[in-house]
């Protein structure tokens, strides 16, 4: 919950994130306004049936989240940690690539594409 001048002020959520860390982003551009955020650890939100991962869509899920992740960093965090972030995403879909075959290896190839050619800057 949020008070709408507030979340007209930071001029809401970013259009960029299709799915995962939007809500990240959002609080972190809510703080360097000047404004708090809150944790309530006795309220729970409960996906019911994993609304968001449909059967067949995993990777495509997978791959919507690195690309946000991928955002995220170059929004917020140093270009060290994003180059970290890339590195590793680079790495490790390789070694996937190298070793899988079909649907695996497109996957890998796709999220190493995006680790590779996401702009450093923010878009």
């Amino acid at each position: 919950m949020i008070p709408r001048e507030i979340f007209v002020n930071v001029h809401g959520f970013d259009e960029q994130y299709f799915m995962y860390f939007e809500d990240a982003d959002f609080c972190l551009r809510i703080k360097k306004e000047g404004y708090k955020t809150y944790y309530c650890p006795d309220y729970v939100l409960i996906h019911v049936r994993g609304g968001s991962w449909k059967d067949g869509i995993t990777n495509m899920i997978k791959f919507e989240y690195r690309k946000s992740q991928i955002l995220f960093y170059i929004l917020h965090r140093s270009k060290i940690q994003t180059l970290l972030l890339r590195a590793y995403l680079i790495l490790q879909y390789l070694i996937v690539y190298l070793f899988c075959r079909g649907a695996g290896r497109t996957f890998a190839r796709s999220i190493i594409t995006i680790a590779l050619i996401r702009p450093a800057h923010r878009p």
